[in-house]
């Protein structure tokens, strides 16, 4: 049994090494001359490559802190493809009989992970501010944060606290989901997972999921203070209003309403993997 769960766990961590390991490899191959090892680690890179798709991760809508001041409207580019449409396929792959097994294993992979990014609210919102963000803050990675702590606690990205705000250390990984549970249990969601299936079509699921990511990072994640910052004038001798400082009411309101999207990822999840266990069986 804690072989199957540290499986799991790995699996669902997968595209996210997946990342990392594109990143470091090119760096490696740059800066090697031309023989055996190079041509090795090319035709490693090509495999990393082949199943990783950062755009897959994230569908971010804007949200706009000053809205009397949007550029003029782009033209429109075709959009890459999103968590929208990637779970949706991920889900239909798992479920289909007719694949290999290879490409079954890489789509629930998939599923684990994407489940998981769908309710992180930063997985779908991004903050404009004309002035300080025109090109958006990318969900949070270009929102630099000074979170509560001793003086001289390192700056860091909004995204990163939010990925952080419920466990950071594998020594308290249990007792963190024994309280997320705890304090969500399933009973007490029911009007959320009960509108979660996919009798409606499995887009129109995944789309409410990304909705409520949305409403969270517009009404909670980016708050009264974090939007007034971007919209005041910066103190004296600075040019921008970053890092931002974060109270710890902000932390702990973030952590509360973190447990619950994690909460309702794992219901979700849970119900998908059971849905598509019984579709598959001959």
């Amino acid at each position: 049994a804690e072989r199957r769960q540290w499986v799991f766990m790995h699996a669902a961590i997968w595209p996210d090494l997946l990342k990392g390991a594109n990143r470091q490899l090119a760096d490696k191959i740059a800066a090697l001359p031309v023989g055996a090892e190079k041509a090795e680690l090319e035709r490693r890179l090509a495999d990393v490559k082949r199943y990783d798709n950062p755009t897959w991760h994230y569908d971010n809508k804007p949200i706009h802190v000053d809205p009397y001041a949007l550029p003029a409207a782009a033209p429109p580019a075709a959009r890459p493809v999103g968590v929208q449409q990637a779970l949706p396929n991920a889900l239909r792959e798992l479920e289909d009989r007719s694949l290999s097994a290879e490409r079954r294993a890489v789509a629930l992979a998939w599923v684990l992970h994407l489940v998981g990014d769908s309710h992180q609210p930063l997985h779908s919102a991004a903050l404009f501010s004309a002035r300080y963000l025109p090109q958006g803050d990318f969900g949070g990675n270009a929102f630099i944060v000074a979170p509560p702590g001793p003086a001289g606690t390192t700056p860091t990205r909004l995204h990163a606290v939010w990925d952080d705000l419920l466990a950071d250390d594998p020594k308290t990984e249990r007792a963190v989901k024994r309280r997320i549970v705890a304090a969500n249990p399933r009973r007490s969601l029911k009007a959320e997972l009960a509108g979660s299936d996919d009798s409606a079509g499995v887009e129109a699921m995944v789309n409410l999921w990304l909705d409520e990511s949305f409403r969270a990072a517009d009404s909670s994640v980016y708050d009264a203070r974090l939007r007034a910052a971007l919209v005041a004038p910066p103190k004296a001798g600075a040019t921008s209003p970053f890092p931002v400082a974060l109270d710890r009411r902000y932390l702990q309101a973030s952590r509360v309403l973190a447990m619950r999207r994690a909460a309702l990822a794992g219901y979700r999840l849970a119900d998908c993997i059971g849905r598509a266990e019984s579709r598959a069986r001959p």
